[in-house]
């Protein structure tokens, strides 16, 4: 049960950053402003009835195409142009093991830990030879791109700072639509240790406006475990 709830929630969120939602709300308003015209306007034209029953037929088809189209399509100030989709070398990476797999110019080598706010592995950066963590944040986080964006920022400009006894965040990125944070890794500590409560600080920061992001943080299981 939890799981289809988690597959909904996802299934809406997807909706909501295709803009189908919105869309689809301002299309039956249309709609229903056009079959209260029809209703008044056609008999006094003489129209049959089957006429209005055309028009709502033909709406309700409408409609589907309409769904289609605001799903595959974005209207953007450059023009109509195929939605991105985000995170699908990434939908399923809090079931996926990513375990061996190498991303940007990271080698994951093993899950360390996870939560409610994302998965973190154990990785090796292949550039600079060093064992790092790399935080990849949930697909609800990154979803929403106001808050992805508000996250990188905040995440950016906490990179770099080195404050003796805690972990220092490198760098955040990004790769085919997954963001992920890059930290210093130490095999002495504890994942409760090496999670720095900044992190977890910007990342809440960052989500607080989300719907339901409140609630899954704080209600819905330990943000990294």
């Amino acid at each position: 049960m939890p799981d289809n709830s988690n597959n909904i929630f996802r299934l809406w969120e997807e909706l909501k950053r295709r803009n189908v939602v919105r869309v689809a709300i301002v299309y039956l308003a249309a709609a229903y402003a056009i079959l209260e015209s029809s209703d008044i306007i056609f008999p006094r034209l003489g129209l049959p009835d089957w006429t209005v029953n055309l028009v709502m037929v033909l709406l309700f088809i409408g409609l589907i195409i309409v769904i289609i189209l605001s799903w595959i399509y974005d209207i953007t100030p450059e023009g109509i142009r195929v939605t991105d989709i985000e995170n699908s070398k990434f939908q399923n990476r809090n079931i996926v093991n990513l375990e061996g797999k190498t991303i940007a110019n990271y080698q994951l080598l093993e899950k360390i830990g996870n939560g409610t706010l994302g998965i973190i592995y154990k990785a090796n950066d292949t550039a600079l030879n060093r064992k790092v963590s790399l935080t990849f944040l949930s697909d609800w986080i990154c979803a929403d791109r106001v808050v992805r964006a508000r996250l990188i920022e905040k995440a950016q400009a906490a990179a770099g700072i080195v404050q003796p006894g805690k972990t220092t965040i490198y760098s955040v990125e990004k790769d085919n639509g997954a963001v992920f944070i890059v930290m210093e890794h130490n095999d002495h500590l504890s994942l409760s240790e090496s999670v720095p409560a900044e992190l977890e600080a910007i990342i809440i920061e960052a989500i607080k406006d989300h719907p339901g992001g409140g609630e899954r943080c704080f209600s819905g299981g330990r943000r990294f475990n």
